[in-house]
């Protein structure tokens, strides 16, 4: 990434800043300089602070060498955090443990470098990097502060890339994540230490407590931040009602517990002081001796939590908005922010990638500004409830529309109910059992069975909730419309309240006007005209899924795959895909065949979109699978659809055909033409069924064709591609996967028939318009949404024959 600036850039830029510093120190005098000089010193420590400290922190941290990836090494290091455990085979039992490891020693196997330098063994004493490891069918579970040594094979912090979806890649920086892998077969994971955490060993204690509530997996997150046990149905019911900050242990928690520490220290305040050893302590204020309990609480708390960034944010917040009652100075909201934003950038500058980060505080500065109105602050607290509430749900809509591109009208009805019952029931309660649970278990069960009672009927309410109102999906809004919404609102504010006369009326329907504008204007995304059509290869790893775009109609080819109960290519790429470009359903459904990578979202886009027609190659076995009779129906060759005047044309299976001798065979083949230009998809038919379509005539010759069974030796034979003759030669595989696809045969027989060849593995989304001029290919989304913290396949020399040319 040599187009960034360097960490030595910042040491420059420090050097810098402290030179104009001392310059401002012995120049200005008042009042020479004036107001204008303490501004400028407070501009160059932000530069210092905003540019120096990152690349501080990237020079001194050591992730792991190219060298120590894409092969099997030994690694030693402590386990960080809760394992989580996920059931990947109902019937067997299969199971797979996730863990982090803090490593302290890496070592690769005894061969010659290629530098000659002896040894490859490397050992970290600080700043030591962090790495996801799975393992497959443990024979334990590594606990939280145990050392473990085990044979691992690791790939960089790595995602998929696609237009309007979730960064992946972002979300591991901040987690400080720099690799992720799975447990090799070299060697079996030894225990080399049996300490553990003490929240480990909370969480095992209270495991046969919640193993016996019905919430219990509600329990566990709020209690220790294990979220683990939530199903991707009730991380449904929480983003659809706009309760899902309740399972995020941040502001609402920490808040609530620093309320109990503050409670506790000033009782025990009071009965201090009556007790003459204990006397001195009415040298101390109450509220001092208080606030020092309520940070005191919910620091441990927060450790008991996981220290996750949402929760150190919240803590450190809290920090600030004390610190100035430990210094005894007035509370200022705006200076509050500001501490409280320089603390969390401090302590984690990865933290402003977090759409948690913006939301938090913004949420914060909406509270605050709503409470310095007197006619707010003196109102009865149920009215406050309302008020806050309201202007959060408002106030909020701007970003959510920036990040998320929806918002939830229910939320407000919702958050009335469920915010006061987790603060003032549900949070009390768990902390009542837990307590219990170490002196009375029977007290502790029955506490937990009036838990669940409420819950339910929490829950139940929900439910209600997510049926009565639909989450209403906005147009893609920039960063700097939001901004300008909250700077119009603002002045519109300000306007208000300095003349509340006819001319502010006036002023007043103009910002209004501008306001409106701002906020129903947005960059609405382009669609093809009549008669062209664009097509989307998603990066959805080694799997394929493809969306077809003409100016009325959507067709999606394949649906990728499915990755555990809560994400497949669907919820991954093609529904966060299909919300960008404003799409309100499917016209035309073809999965190629009943594969797992190719038919794993299958469920969720039929339960999130309205599909009108849908077809398959496998369409009874893809049925069954679905445990959906008669959804799909089966492909033939004599089917055509012709949709704003491009036709989609299914070429294969057909009755002229051989009989497909496997699944891939099977595969539905579409050609798209529009005018003059064609794309061909083959799904995964392998050479017999290529030399069948060449050798019965089909009209295969197409611009773009995208390669069958993702890159590999069985398809793309020479004689399918001088039949089709393409300009481009698409594959949808995986970032360095196991089957080293694309194979390198086929990438010489693609060379060799003069095409161009792109991979959605380094590239990310692809996308190709065909017009009446030509095909128009766009860089790959991995570039045209490049930011410094993402990876690139030319960044990793050992897998250089993946990158497209």
């Amino acid at each position: 990434m040599s187009w960034l600036p360097q960490p030595s850039q910042g040491w420059g830029v420090l050097a810098g800043a402290v030179g104009l510093l001392l310059a401002r120190s012995f120049v200005c005098r008042r009042p020479i300089c004036g107001r204008w000089a303490n501004h400028l010193s407070a501009l160059i420590i932000g530069i210092v602070l905003g540019f120096f400290w990152p690349f501080f922190l990237t020079d001194v941290r050591t992730p792991l060498a190219p060298q120590m990836l894409f092969e099997p090494i030994e690694v030693r290091g402590e386990v960080v955090g809760l394992t989580e455990v996920t059931v990947l085979d109902a019937d067997s039992g299969f199971q797979r443990a996730t863990f982090r490891l803090s490593l302290q020693q890496a070592r690769r196997p005894n061969t010659e470098s290629d530098a000659g330098s002896p040894g490859f063994d490397q050992a970290w004493s600080f700043f030591p990097p962090e790495i996801e490891v799975h393992w497959y069918g443990p024979d334990a579970l590594p606990r939280s502060g145990e050392v473990w040594s085990m044979w691992v094979k690791l790939k960089p912090a790595w995602g998929s890339r696609n237009p309007g979806a979730f960064d992946y890649e972002a979300w591991l920086l901040q987690q400080g994540i720099v690799a992720r892998g799975y447990v090799r077969k070299e060697g079996r994971p030894e225990r080399l230490t049996t300490d553990t955490t003490w929240r480990s060993q909370v969480a095992e204690s209270l495991a046969p407590l919640m193993d016996r509530a019905e919430f219990g997996h509600i329990y566990r997150g709020l209690i220790y931040g294990d979220r683990s046990g939530l199903s991707g149905e009730d991380w449904t019911l929480l983003r659809e009602t706009g309760t899902i900050h309740l399972m995020a242990i941040s502001g609402l928690h920490i808040g609530l517990m620093a309320a109990i520490g503050y409670g506790v220290f000033a009782w025990l305040w009071s009965l201090a002081v009556r007790v003459r050893p204990y006397a001195r302590l009415a040298f101390v204020p109450r509220p001092l001796f208080a606030a020092l309990g309520a940070l005191m609480l919910a620091g441990v708390y927060a450790m008991l939590a996981g220290w996750a960034i949402p929760t150190q944010r919240a803590w450190l917040m809290l920090a600030a908005g004390l610190a100035f009652l430990f210094l005894r100075r007035r509370f200022q909201p705006v200076s509050v922010l500001a501490l409280a934003a320089f603390l969390v950038v401090w302590v984690a500058p990865t933290s402003i990638l977090s759409q948690g980060f913006w939301l938090s505080f913004a949420a914060v500065g909406l509270i605050f500004a709503l409470m310095r109105q007197p006619w707010a602050r003196n109102a009865p607290k149920w009215q406050q409830l309302l008020l806050i509430q309201a202007v959060l749900t408002v106030g909020l809509m701007p970003l959510l529309a920036v990040f998320y591109q929806q918002w939830v009208p229910g939320s407000f009805v919702a958050n009335l109910v469920a915010v006061p019952f987790v603060t003032l029931i549900g949070l009390p309660l768990l902390a009542l059992a837990s307590l219990l649970g170490t002196v009375w278990e029977s007290g502790a069960i029955w506490v937990l069975s009036v838990s669940d009672a409420l819950w339910q009927w929490l829950w139940t309410f929900l439910q209600w909730q997510q049926h009565l109102w639909q989450s209403s999906v906005t147009r893609p809004w920039t960063l700097w419309q939001a901004l300008g919404v909250y700077a119009l609102g603002f002045a519109l504010w300000r306007l208000y309240r300095r003349w509340r006369t006819s001319q502010t009326l006036g002023a007043g329907w103009v910002v209004s006007l501008v306001l409106a504008l701002v906020v129903f204007w947005s960059q609405s995304p382009g669609r093809p005209a009549p008669g062209e059509v664009t097509m989307t290869v998603l990066d959805v790893g080694q799997a394929q899924a493809l969306v077809f775009e003409t100016a009325n109609e959507v067709v999606v080819y394949d649906t990728g795959a499915k990755w555990g109960a809560r994400l497949d290519g669907t919820k991954l790429a093609i529904s966060p895909y299909l919300q960008r470009q404003q799409r309100k359903k499917v016209d035309l459904l073809l999965v190629s065949h009943a594969d797992q990578d190719h038919m794993g979202g299958t469920a969720s886009l039929l339960a999130q979109w309205p599909v009108a027609e849908a077809f398959s190659g496998q369409p009874d076995r893809l049925n069954q699978r679905l445990n959906h009779p008669g959804a799909f129906t089966a492909c033939d060759n004599d089917q055509a659809w012709w949709f704003s005047g491009v036709r989609f044309e299914v070429l294969a299976p057909g009755p002229n055909l051989p009989e497909p001798g496997n699944d891939n065979d099977a595969s539905c083949v579409l050609r798209v033409q529009a005018g003059a230009h064609s794309v061909l998809v083959t799904g995964d038919v392998g050479k017999t069924m290529e030399a069948a379509l060449v050798g019965h005539g089909a009209v295969l010759d197409s611009d773009v064709l995208v390669a069958g069974h993702h890159g590999s030796d069985t398809s793309s034979g020479q004689e399918f591609l001088q039949a089709v003759s393409p300009q481009t030669v698409v594959f949808s595989s995986g970032f360095a996967n196991r089957y080293d696809f694309p194979k390198a045969a086929v990438i010489q027989r693609v060379e060799a028939s003069g095409a161009r060849w792109r991979n959605t593995a380094c590239e990310g989304a692809l996308r190709f318009h065909l017009t009446i001029d030509g095909v128009v290919a766009e860089p790959g989304w991995r570039q045209q949404s490049k930011r410094w913290y993402h990876n690139a396949c030319e960044d990793y020399p050992s897998i250089s024959p993946f990158v497209s040319r």
